[in-house]
């Protein structure tokens, strides 16, 4: 019972946010724990690298400290955020568990068996009596993804249980958008379970929109200053705090509709010496373009990857692995050794520490398209090849022939995301020249979601959206 964590945890007292993380914490990360002081819904809407992750869990070691929650739920949209955060969230443990306390974090999600480091009988699928997921919530601290949790909102079996295993936790709901309207609609019947259960909700955002804002948190929202916290403890009156932004990056914008100009523009940069990422919306597509480059950039000495969720999880782990270490911090004397080409889909645009040079993107929506910017010019002390400047190309069609026929002129990503969407972002996008991150953020989500009234194509890509049909 004890190796099962069915222990009360005991935390090493008093901990400084810089013993914890090995840095002083940033004013935005400090407004947040001042605020989260007691049981609530906490909204931190911030750009990407503000360091939204630690602020979340120093909130909760606060409160875990205090006797004010019983354990942590870390639900992330994918597998491989949720494989890297569990990596983060163990370092974090390590911390703040006192020494001789057994637990350590639990992953969560359909493949989590096979992230196993214990092999052996209790490895097998359904082997370890907590790899049942409908049980892993009950362990003290889990990572894993989002659909564990909404499961305890929803008519599924033994969904109690799940419910039951998140009672009075501390439950971090990362990377939440606007767009997704389905999981939204369950996102927001699961605050509203939670809040019931005595648990402290902390929404971690780059890209919310006020309306999606106010619907999350159940009440009525009038502030649109960005990086924002929005604080709602149980029992007291919505507050919304203004958080200092901090400097802005440029990040120059160029809307192509020919890929193998792009193809040869990536080429280029990284025959220079770049780092350059490039995201397609589908797996198909990032592997075609990954064809399209790789016997190319063989030629010119160019070191090349591709990174998507089909891969074996042994394949994929090492990919992983590989290729966020090239582009994030641990890759910093690497950089200049040569230019690399790095193509994958969805699953880089989330909780992953890269820093391009060169950013190539199929175009999405906005909020995904903000997410992908977050992985270009991250940080501002990373070394870069001299004349480099910090820009995104997006592959995008002309916006009258998108609204006519979005397959047509999207192909593939108009069934991945819903037409009339693609087609709001476009017509916001199809001006820019320039974006400054953070300081545009909250204008570019509001002009690509705030409610209208259309007509002709758009009005039947809206109707699609409203009633879940369509290729959207």
């Amino acid at each position: 019972l004890d190796e099962a964590g069915f222990v009360p945890p005991v935390y090493r007292r008093g901990l400084s946010f810089e013993e914890v993380f090995g840095f002083p914490a940033r004013p935005a990360q400090r407004q947040l724990i001042d605020a989260a002081t007691a049981p609530g819904v906490y909204a931190l809407e911030a750009p990407m690298g503000l360091g939204k992750t630690e602020a979340a869990l120093y909130v909760a070691y606060r409160l875990l400290e205090q006797g004010q929650a019983c354990g942590v739920y870390f639900a992330l949209p994918t597998q491989l955020t949720s494989n890297k955060i569990h990596e983060r969230f163990n370092q974090f443990l390590d911390k703040v568990l006192d020494a001789d306390c057994p637990q350590r974090a639990l992953l969560l999600h359909a493949n989590a068996w096979l992230v196993d480091t214990e092999m052996g009988e209790e490895g097998r699928p359904g082997g370890a009596w907590f790899n049942h997921a409908k049980r892993g919530l009950l362990a003290p601290f889990a990572v894993g993804t989002i659909d564990q949790a909404l499961m305890a909102a929803m008519h599924v079996k033994h969904g109690f249980v799940r419910a039951f295993g998140l009672a009075g936790k501390v439950v971090i709901l990362d990377e939440v958008h606007t767009y997704d309207a389905y999981t939204g609609t369950l996102l927001d019947a699961l605050v509203k379970l939670l809040r019931e259960l005595h648990c402290t909700v902390i929404i971690l955002s780059a890209t919310l929109n006020h309306q999606r804002r106010s619907q999350l948190l159940d009440a009525p929202l009038a502030g649109d200053a960005y990086p924002l916290i929005t604080a709602l403890p149980a029992g007291e009156a919505v507050r919304e705090l203004p958080v200092t932004a901090g400097t802005s990056t440029q990040v120059a914008i160029h809307l192509e509709r020919d890929d193998i100009r792009a193809v040869d523009t990536a080429l280029e940069r990284a025959a220079a010496g770049q780092q350059v990422l490039w995201v397609e919306n589908t797996v198909k597509e990032a592997q075609q373009r990954y064809l399209d480059i790789a016997s190319r950039a063989s030629a010119l000495g160019i070191e090349h990857g591709l990174l998507h969720s089909r891969y074996t999880m042994t394949d994929r782990a090492c990919i992983e692995d590989r290729w966020v270490n090239l582009f994030g911090r641990p890759g910093r004397e690497q950089r200049g050794e040569r230019g690399r080409i790095l193509v994958g889909t969805q699953v880089l645009e989330q909780s992953l520490d890269i820093d391009a040079d060169f950013l190539v993107s199929r175009f999405a929506p906005t909020d995904m398209l903000l997410q992908r910017m977050g992985r270009l010019w991250r940080h501002a002390d990373t070394p870069r090849p001299v004349g480099t400047h910090c820009e995104a190309w997006l592959l995008a069609p002309e916006l009258d022939a998108a609204i006519e026929s979005p397959p047509a002129a999207f192909g593939d990503s108009a069934y991945v995301y819903a037409p009339y969407v693609l087609c709001r972002s476009l017509a916001v996008w199809r001006e820019r020249t320039a974006v400054a991150l953070p300081n545009d953020i909250r204008g570019l989500i509001e002009a690509t979601y705030a409610e209208r009234g259309e007509d002709g194509a758009m009005a039947r890509w809206l109707h699609e959206l409203d009633n879940g049909s369509g290729s959207g």
